[in-house]
């Protein structure tokens, strides 16, 4: 018998075998951070072609055979094959899935409950929406920033190259003719000075800080500010709350239909959503349901879970239907994410134009007065 243990306080997740007699052959703890997950992209596919394939009355082996022909990305279809050589041994899909390393066990737990109740081809449906969702949200934003990143990089390649090779050359020129220089023009030329004299140490100093933040990103005070930082950000600060509050309502929803009691879901979904505040939250809010508490009462003492959703999840746990409260919350945000994603955007790209517009004006206006007065005094 296979089955798969959730220690509440640390969220462990091992998969034990046993045997006839009832006793352990081996525990192996699968830490999902030592090899590189499968993209979300495969997943994706890969949950809604199974689902198809399998509530078409198709067998699991034949519907994994099927996915392997069709991969042609030898390292994406070496896993499933893997996968497969354990389901052919007499393994099942969730503990064959653990075992590779490159699922969550998210997926693997939600595995485990679709094949105990005997929904597996509703699992299959709810992951791949699950990945449908997070990959439309993630491409949302990177569509918001991108025109507004191009244009940012441009402005700073332009301030680089303005302040280390336009103003010297204009500042050896008005040196020659030793006049007084505007007050403006004279700033500028400091800065550009400051900026020649350092640049080495700019561009070490960035790269340090590149370093640092892969170094720390596992680190719990990093991450807390990190976090912290973020979600101050104005708009954008709101919109990535929103996109892991719908994360975490779809994967409480794929938990509750799947029958998983609430601890299990908490503690599951902590290790499935890699953001400090929603982590620091379950950390309690496992403890005091397991308490009797509420999940409701449980999440009101955070303020990272706003008024609206605490109602809504309370009235979902007094009418035993948190499933339909939890994918309604998951839509809402989603579209909430998703329209102030264009507004971000909309508002993000005339804003950077300006800023580079006033940018280039400046030193433009300050390299050229001089001149101007240079030429009037002639």
């Amino acid at each position: 018998m296979n089955y798969i243990k959730v220690e509440n306080r640390k969220t462990k997740i091992n998969v034990i075998s046993k045997t006839s007699d009832g006793k352990s052959e081996g525990s192996s703890q699968i830490s999902i951070l030592r090899k590189r997950t499968v993209p979300d992209k495969f997943k994706e596919r890969f949950y809604n072609e199974i689902h198809v394939l399998y509530t078409s009355g198709i067998d699991l082996k034949t519907c994994f055979e099927i996915i392997i022909q069709s991969e042609s990305k030898s390292s994406v279809k070496k896993v499933i094959e893997d996968v497969l050589e354990g389901v052919i041994k007499g393994g099942s899909v969730s503990k064959c899935m653990l075992e590779t390393g490159r699922f969550s066990q998210y997926e693997c737990y939600s595995m485990m409950i679709g094949e105990e109740s005997g929904k597996l081809g509703d699992v299959f449906y709810e992951l791949s929406r699950y990945y449908t969702d997070k990959i439309k949200l993630r491409r949302q934003l990177i569509s918001a920033m991108t025109y507004p990143s191009i244009i940012l990089l441009t402005a700073i390649t332009s301030f680089i190259f303005m302040l280390n090779f336009v103003v010297p050359m204009f500042a050896d020129v008005f040196k020659r003719f030793n006049a007084k220089l505007p007050e403006i023009t004279q700033k500028v030329i400091s800065i550009s000075d400051w900026f020649s004299n350092n640049l080495i140490w700019i561009i070490l100093g960035f790269i340090s800080f590149i370093a640092f933040t892969y170094w720390a990103r596992d680190f719990k005070l990093y991450k807390k500010i990190k976090s912290s930082l973020v979600l101050r950000i104005p708009i954008l600060g709101g919109i990535i709350k929103k996109i892991y509050l719908a994360r975490f309502c779809q994967a409480m929803y794929l938990l509750n239909v799947s029958k998983v009691n609430l601890v299990s879901s908490i503690e599951l979904v902590k290790k499935m959503i890699s953001f400090y505040p929603i982590e620091e939250c379950l950390d309690e809010v496992s403890d005091e349901i397991s308490q009797g508490k509420p999940l409701y009462m449980a999440l009101s003492k955070f303020n990272f879970f706003e008024s609206r959703f605490i109602s809504l999840v309370k009235i979902g746990e007094e009418v035993n239907e948190l499933d339909k409260i939890f994918i309604k919350l998951k839509s809402s945000y989603s579209e909430e994410a998703e329209y102030e994603t264009k507004m971000l955007s909309s508002f993000i790209e005339p804003l950077i134009i300006i800023f580079v517009g006033i940018f280039v004006g400046v030193i433009l206006v300050s390299m050229y007065l001089p001149m101007f007065k240079l030429g009037t005094n002639f």
